[in-house]
């Protein structure tokens, strides 16, 4: 029972992890801001046009973080000046050359991928309360059963004590 009731806490706090997760996400597309002159927007998805590296810095430097490549996505999380933006990549920081970023990504899709786990999450943590129902229901018709058959053999025990007192009266009685 206590395992049942830990494996619940757990889907509680994954389902709320990845709540806070949608709601931090949605609450920071409100501070969207586009820089004027490139058009790079904050809080939006990027691919990488080139090879590059992410900076501890915005100048060329500066300490490598990382090594981008073709194809990777970065969140563009800020726009510092004309050619540099901070961006986050892998759960890294760091800055880029804003000619390294080929094209703005779609939220709308990462909106709908983070739906599409929320309700996974939810489906899992409602089928699993749903089984842990049946488990319960389960045991509990499993008592019922047995106490009925331990009443049907005690019934049948005492009939049986009882027809044998009696017959054993009777043959005392003649």
């Amino acid at each position: 029972m206590q395992q049942s009731m830990k494996r619940q806490t757990i889907w509680k706090i994954v389902l709320m992890t990845v709540m806070m997760i949608i709601n931090l996400i949605l609450v920071s597309g409100l501070y969207v801001y586009a820089a004027q002159e490139d058009g790079i927007s904050v809080n939006r998805v990027y691919e990488i046009a080139q090879e590059t590296s992410l900076k501890a810095e915005d100048n060329q430097d500066a300490e490598e973080i990382a090594s981008l490549h073709v194809g990777d996505s970065v969140i563009v999380t800020e726009y510092t000046s004309g050619e540099w933006c901070k961006v986050m990549s892998g759960g890294k920081e760091g800055y880029i050359l804003i000619t390294s970023i080929l094209s703005e990504g779609d939220f709308d899709e990462l909106d709908k991928e983070f739906e599409s786990v929320r309700n996974d999450y939810i489906n899992s943590y409602e089928e699993s309360l749903m089984l842990e129902q049946q488990q319960k229901t389960s045991r509990i018709w499993g008592g019922i059963i047995v106490g009925l058959v331990i009443a049907i053999f005690l019934v049948g025990i005492v009939s049986a004590l009882s027809k044998q007192r009696k017959s054993k009266e009777s043959k005392d009685a003649t």
